[in-house]
């Protein structure tokens, strides 16, 4: 990860920010009609979300056609590793203190790199679209939804583009009773008890904008394959501000 940062630090069209205790927070391209926030490894053993996180990024910088006409028209904004200590510390889903990240987003007393990322949102311009990339130990598919029914049509059109584009994807409507249970078997101790507000609620039902958790599969995706599905998040997202 810190090699990789070294190397993307000296493309032109980067620029990087330090959040704290090590958290970066990389802005790419310019808010003509747009601001988009990505946010990956809350959950820090969710290594395929950092795997696709370096491949949306590494297409973004290598201005092809494409990634020169999405930041034309909007700001991408990426935390690529939100939760360093619980990755330093081997934990699969808290920080060093035990904090589920995603649980605490509404809390008063959340952990600082949630805090800055909230004082850093009531400054962006014209955000539109919130995506939390996580890794699923459960699924055999790729998948994203959206729960608020406000937003249905609207995040059915998102999810249009990127299954265009991504073979390994299933847009869903909701979350399976199937897959449900599964996440609280292989997360027990805290899918099924932790309480609080994830990210996805607290940018949607804050701000009122599209916000999605795209799980990727751990069972159908390798390093590869998960940074290849981040690449075709690029064409994805320009299809979706041209429309």
């Amino acid at each position: 990860y810190l090699s990789w940062l070294k190397v993307i630090k000296n493309s032109p069209i980067v620029k990087i920010r330090d959040v704290n205790e090590g958290i970066k927070t990389l802005f790419l391209g310019f808010p003509k009609i747009a601001s988009v926030l990505i946010v990956g490894r809350q959950h820090p053993g969710e290594t395929m979300s950092s795997f696709f996180i370096e491949g949306l990024i590494n297409r973004l910088i290598s201005q092809d056609a494409i990634s020169r006409q999405l930041l034309e028209k909007i700001q991408i904004v990426i935390v690529p590793l939100l939760n360093p200590d619980g990755v330093i510390c081997g934990n699969h889903r808290y920080d060093k203190y035990g904090i589920d990240y995603n649980r605490s987003w509404g809390e008063i007393n959340a952990p600082l790199a949630i805090k800055n990322i909230r004082e850093l949102i009531s400054k962006f311009p014209n955000l539109r679209l919130f995506l939390d990339i996580h890794g699923d130990e459960a699924s055999r598919i790729n998948y994203a939804y959206n729960q608020k029914k406000e937003m249905a049509e609207e995040s059915r059109r998102f999810l249009s583009f990127i299954k265009k584009h991504s073979s390994d994807f299933t847009p869903l409507t909701s979350l399976p009773f199937w897959l449900r249970k599964l996440k609280k078997v292989f997360s027990r101790e805290t899918v099924s008890s932790a309480p609080g507000i994830n990210a996805v609620e607290y940018m949607r039902d804050k701000l009122g904008i599209l916000a999605l958790i795209y799980e990727i599969s751990a069972f159908i995706t390798d390093a590869k394959r998960s940074s290849k599905t981040g690449e075709e998040m690029v064409d994805a997202l320009n299809d979706y501000f041209a429309a």
